[in-house]
Order: C-alpha cells, then structure tokens, then sequence
C-alpha cells in the first residue's frame, strides 16, 4: 500500500511524539481525540498548529457510575478573521462585530453508542445560582451541577446524534441596534433597540454514532488509497489515487494555494481529530464523490473573499464568485452524479463554503450530520442543495444564506441553525427559479441577530430576495418561472427575532405552505423593521407575476403561526403589521393567501 513504504514508517516512527492522542479503550462505547499541538491565544497561530479552547474542557464519559472521569474530548476554538486584528483591506467584511465583541465559537465532536455523560469544565467559576440553557430547547435535555467549574450533560444515544449548544447565563450578552445609522448599527452599549441575547463564548457538542464512521485503520485499503502524513501536503503527489485519507493530525497546504485535486481523487475521508488547513477543488467528472468523516476542513489560512486572481488575497474584483475560494468546489457534467457529504466540518470559510459548478439537475447530493462553525465573514452561506438532493441532521452557523432553496425535488429536515446578522434562513430568490416538490421540515433557529432597521430585501426567517442584478428594480420578474409545491413545516425561532418572512417574487408564486412557524417573540425595533410583506413583481413588459393557479388561487398559506406563544389567525385579528402577526400584505392580495 501507498502509506507503508520504508521512508514513510521511518517519518511515522520520528513524528510519533508529535500525533494527536486518539482514546478508544477495547469494548468502548466513546470515541474521542485530542491535540498535542494545540495552543490557546487570541492571535495569529502557526500553520502546523491548532487552536484550543481557553473557556472550556469537556470530558465524556459512560452512564455507568464506576468511570468517574471520562475521555477528554478535545474543544476547538474559531475566532473573527483568525486572530488577524488588522485588516489587509480598507473596506468591511461582516467581522466587525464579532471582533470588537471579543466572540467566539468553541465546539467539540466526540462518537457514541450508548447514553453518556458529558461534563464540561468551564475556566471561569460557575456560581450555584447560574442557569445553563441547552439549544435547541425542545431537545429537552438535563444538566447537574457537579462542582464550582463543572455541569453535567446526559446525552441519549441516537444514531443520527445531536447538535446542541451549552450556554451559561452569565456568559450571555445583550445586542443592540443604534437607530443614529442607517440600517442600525450593532452594540453592546445599549444604545438602540435590544435585537438578540446568545452567548460570547459559544461551545458547540457534536455526539456522533461510534459505527457511521471508522478510525482510518479500518477504512478499506488498497492500492487507489492514500494516506497523507500530518504536516504539508501535497495533492500533485496524489494523482492516481482515488480515496485519499486523513488520519488524526494536523494537515495545512502551501500559503497562498488551494488543492486541485487529481481527476482520480472521488474520495476524502477525514477521521474525527483530522484537521485540514485549505481548500479543496475536485475537477473530475466520475459518477460519484464522497467527502465525509468526522475531521475539519478549516479556511482559516485564507482572508476573506480570498481571490485565486489575485494571489489568494482579499478580492479587487466587485464579484467574485468565480474565483474566491470555497473549501469545496466541485464541477458536474450532464450525466448523472452524486455527492455524499457526511460528518465533516467546515470551520472558518472565507466565502461560501461550498459550490458546485455547471449543470445543476444532474449532480445530486445526499448530505447528513454536516456541520459549519466559524462562519464570521459575510458570504457564508450554508449549502446549494442541487435537483433531487437531501441533507438532514445537520448544523450551521452563518452570516448569510443558510438553507438555500434554488433547485427542485429537495428534502431539508432535522437542521439546526445559528444565525449572524446577514441573510435569512431560508432563501428561494435572488433570481426567478422554476422549483417545485420541496419538503422542508424541523429547522430549529437557536440564534438570529439580525438587526435591519429598514425592511431589508433579503432577510427573515423566510426569503426570496429582489434580483441580484438590481435589487432596486422591480421589473426583473419572469413569468415563465413558477415556484410550486414547495411546503416549510417547523420553523422554531427562538430568542427575538427580526421578521417572519418577505417574499419578493419574481415569478409566479402557485403553491407555497408554511406551517408550524414559532418565533418566541420579535425583537425591540418599531414594528414598521419587523413586516412581512408578500411583494409580486413585474417583468420588462409591466406584466405582474401570477400567485395561484386556476385550479388554486391560494398560492401562499400560513398554518398554525405563533408568535410569543399566540396562534396567529384570520379569526383571532391579530395577523395585521401593527399587531402580533406583522402580515403587512397588500389588500388587493387578499384572494390569493391564506392563515389559519
């Protein structure tokens, strides 16, 4: 096999002292790992090493009383722009905020396969009166108090597992927008109106099924496998391969680079405690692709919008989709792909973190326990889910976009998100789409700070954005474009929140149910920031989008809406944008949506 020549079990047998530690007892139900070459600051680190949390150790540990410690689980730390305080740009990037609120987000991943206790040691001392909220809420999860520095979790085994947040009151702060700016302005002064409460440190628990997936040492081996060692690498050395696997460590490419990858290579699996500083561009045209496993592919070696034009500095261009670096990039053909996209994480990205290029009804993907961290720019949107896709049990935090629904035939279920101040949750516009037969269900909203205080296009819980091209214009509408069977079923939003939704359409709007929508309550701006609009647009020649059909005027129903624990309805006459509801749809629309 590729990895067990002479020269490389000699390298091994030197770096040997310098690995990861990886514990998994015989007959253990836990898996966990750690870094030896970890540190703790608030600045700048090295390329071989990897940032630990100063706030928060976690240990992991059966039920059963007689292991009264537990595995350490090692608990990574992302910071804004990765301790770079000086910006190399003149212009913002989205990090602001965070930077001068001294945010970050700690978060630790650790395999299962029976109930565990995990304990969290936090640095600071936790006092007998704090309270500890575990998110999302309806998880319902239990804590104990085990000492002055520690509380104590019980997870339950699942096999799709859990993402939770671990939040503390006394680590919690208050955001708010200056009304003195135009849009607002966020602070934590006091000035303005409160907007969102969530905390400073974030510590994120990731409980994974010990058998989805293996230690490297039990992936299928052959002669298309190779195993890079911790260090630089090098992916021209890899052409021929087509499974390329990371075992625990840390791995960097070349500054001011990116992995293109060999056509050969289908497959990245990174073992959990694997931690990948870079990007990856696959250029192939195989049938399938796979990237999975339970390590980190981390942009933090990129600034943001990081130009491949430009030698991999921030972007001169004003678009640079094209070229700005996503930590995975693929290309589909008009043959039928697929893409498995399983338990990595995606920490840090400079832009988007994922593209796909070319055709997009023939590259399918089926995506499950994926998570992205660290997202502190602007342009970090969740996943474009292409035609026939799937993605569940997944978990985002994101400072634009998150849940992207551009293509048809998607199904969307079991998603947690963390929601920075740019974007909306869920976005179907931008452009005119023709989508239909999409299921969205259980999309559970722990944060959200946004903060507009002048009717955005582009955000709310629910969206469809003006036209890229102009978002000023309303005449970019295209009547042959239809937006059908498209059904949104549990949205909680907890904590306050900006606005519901606002749909801009530019194109027919047939059938569009929202159901089971939940927002704790609406933040502290006047209500004229807070509408929900339902907004039809017109093409070049004046002719207005159509919502419905013949068969059935209503194109947009609302079903069983709450806010601040009151069901919204047409019976109740508290739907109107001065009241509860917020609904400021135009009169003449009446016909054509529905709430009950």
């Amino acid at each position: 096999m590729s990895y067990t020549s002479g020269m490389q079990a000699f390298v091994w047998l030197v770096i040997a002292l310098f690995l990861p530690l990886k514990s998994l007892s015989a007959g253990s139900t836990i898996r966990t790992w750690w870094h030896s070459q970890s540190v703790q600051t608030k600045g700048p680190i090295s390329l071989w090493q990897v940032r630990s949390s100063s706030e928060y150790e976690v240990f992991v540990r059966p039920t059963n009383p007689s292991d009264s410690k537990g595995q350490p689980s090692f608990v990574y730390k992302s910071i804004p722009r990765n301790g770079e305080q000086q910006l190399p740009y003149g212009d913002q990037d989205g990090a602001e905020f965070a930077v001068s609120t001294n945010l970050s987000m700690n978060w630790t991943s650790f395999q299962y396969s029976a109930d565990v206790f995990v304990d969290i040691r936090r640095q600071k001392p936790i006092s007998p009166t704090s309270l500890v909220s575990i998110k999302p809420s309806f998880l319902n999860l239990s804590y104990e108090q085990i000492d002055s520095h520690t509380v104590r979790v019980r997870v339950p085994y699942r096999r799709m597992g859990y993402r939770i947040s671990i939040e503390f009151d006394d680590d919690l702060y208050w955001s708010y927008s200056d009304p003195s700016f135009h849009g607002g302005l966020l602070n934590t002064a006091g000035v303005g109106a409160r907007i969102h409460q969530e905390p400073r440190n974030a510590l994120l628990i990731f409980a994974e099924d010990l058998d989805s997936f293996p230690a490297a040492d039990d992936v299928a081996k052959n002669s298309e496998t190779y195993f890079p060692l911790p260090g630089l690498i090098e992916p021209e050395l890899w052409q021929g391969y087509r499974k390329i696997v990371f075992r625990t460590g840390v791995y960097y490419l070349a500054p001011q680079s990116h992995a293109f990858l060999p056509p050969s290579v289908t497959e990245l699996y990174l073992e959990g405690g694997a931690y990948v500083k870079g990007s990856f561009e696959f250029q192939g045209r195989e049938q399938s692709y796979s990237v999975s496993g339970l390590g980190v592919i981390s942009g933090e070696i990129y600034p943001y919008e990081a130009d491949r034009k430009n030698q991999y500095q921030r972007s001169n261009q004003g678009q640079c989709h094209g070229d700005c670096i996503k930590l995975l990039q693929f290309f589909s053909s008009k043959k039928p792909q697929q893409l498995r996209l399983e338990g990595i994480t995606l920490a840090n990205p400079p832009y988007h973190s994922f593209v796909v290029y070319g055709d997009s009804t023939s590259f399918a993907m089926t995506v499950s326990r994926f998570k992205q961290v660290g997202a502190w720019y602007w342009q970090t949107d969740g996943l474009e889910l292409l035609d026939g896709s799937s993605m569940r049990h997944s978990f985002f935090h994101s400072n634009d976009d998150v849940i992207k629904l551009y293509h048809s035939n998607l199904r969307i279920s079991d998603i947690v998100v963390w929601k920075a101040e740019n974007g909306p949750v869920i976005q179907m516009g931008w452009v005119p789409r023709a989508i239909r037969n999409i299921k969205v269900n259980g999309i559970y909203v722990i944060h959200n700070r946004m903060y507009w205080n002048d009717q955005k296009h582009n955000h709310c819980l629910i969206n469809s954005a003006r036209h890229y091209l102009d978002s000023g214009s309303d005449n970019l509408a295209d009547s042959s474009k239809t937006i059908s069977d498209v059904t949104i079923d549990g949205v909680i939003a907890e904590g306050l929140q900006l606005c519901a939704l606002r749909l801009y359409l530019l194109g027919n709007l047939e059938s569009l149910t929202i159901k089971n929508l939940f927002v704790d309550a609406w933040n502290d701006l006047l209500y004229t920031s807070q509408l929900s609009l339902l907004m039809p647009m017109t093409n070049p020649e004046g002719e207005t989008v159509r919502i419905g059909s013949p068969m059935q005027p209503i194109g947009l129903q609302l079903r069983n809406y709450w806010v601040a624990g009151q069901r919204v309805s047409l019976e109740r006459d508290n739907w109107r944008y001065f009241q509860i509801g917020r609904l400021a749809f135009q009169t003449e629309l009446s016909p054509y949506w529905y709430l009950d």
